[in-house]
C-alpha cells in the first residue's frame, strides 16, 4: 500500500482523499480530451486494487497539488490507469516524481512488471516512460473511442528499470 506519507524528489507525496478531488478534477480538466469524472475517481479511491496519490508543491502556503497519478497493484504488476500534472507544473519534473513513486512501491510490493496504455500521439508521455525503461509491448487499436486513435502498450519488467 501507499504510503500516507513521503517526501518525493519534488513535492510531498501522500495518498489521495476526497478532500484533494477539486484540485483534482481541476488539473484531469486541463490535461485530458476526455476527462474522468468525479464519480470515477471515487470508485478509484473505494477500490481495493487501486492507488491514488497526489503530489503537492513542497513550499508554499497551501502546497498546491502539482499532479496525481493512479494504478493498480494486482497480480505482481502494476498497471498505470492515470498521471496527470497541473499545467504550470510541467517541465518541472513534477511527473518524474510520480513515476520514481510508483515504481518504487511496485517494487516494495513485490510487483514483475510496470504496465500502462498511452496514446500514439502523447509523445511528451512517451518520452516520459521509456525515461524510466518502459518500451512498446504492443498496440491497442481504437482504444480512445473519442477519435479512434490507438493506445501503445508500454511496459518494462521491473528487474531492468
Amino acid at each position: 500500500m501507499f504510503s500516507d506519507f513521503r517526501r518525493g524528489d519534488h513535492g510531498i507525496l501522500r495518498a489521495m482523499d476526497q478532500e484533494d478531488l477539486d484540485e483534482v478534477m481541476a488539473v484531469e480538466k486541463a490535461s485530458f480530451q476526455a476527462p474522468w469524472t468525479r464519480a470515477m475517481f471515487l470508485q478509484e479511491l473505494s477500490t481495493s486494487i487501486s492507488r491514488c496519490v497526489t503530489l503537492r508543491e513542497p513550499e508554499g502556503e497551501g502546497r498546491r497539488l502539482a499532479g496525481y497519478m493512479i494504478y493498480w497493484m494486482f497480480a505482481q504488476e502494476a498497471h498505470l490507469q492515470k498521471i496527470a500534472v497541473r499545467p504550470e507544473c510541467r517541465r518541472r519534473h513534477a511527473a518524474d516524481c510520480l513515476m520514481k513513486a510508483l515504481l518504487q512501491t511496485a517494487r516494495e510490493e513485490r510487483c514483475r512488471t510496470v504496465i500502462l496504455e498511452v496514446r500514439r500521439s502523447n509523445t511528451a508521455a512517451r518520452k516520459l516512460y521509456e525515461k524510466f525503461g518502459l518500451t512498446v509491448k504492443g498496440i491497442r487499436s481504437s482504444y480512445y473511442p473519442e477519435e479512434g486513435e490507438d493506445a501503445l502498450i508500454m511496459g518494462a519488467d521491473l528487474k531492468e528499470c
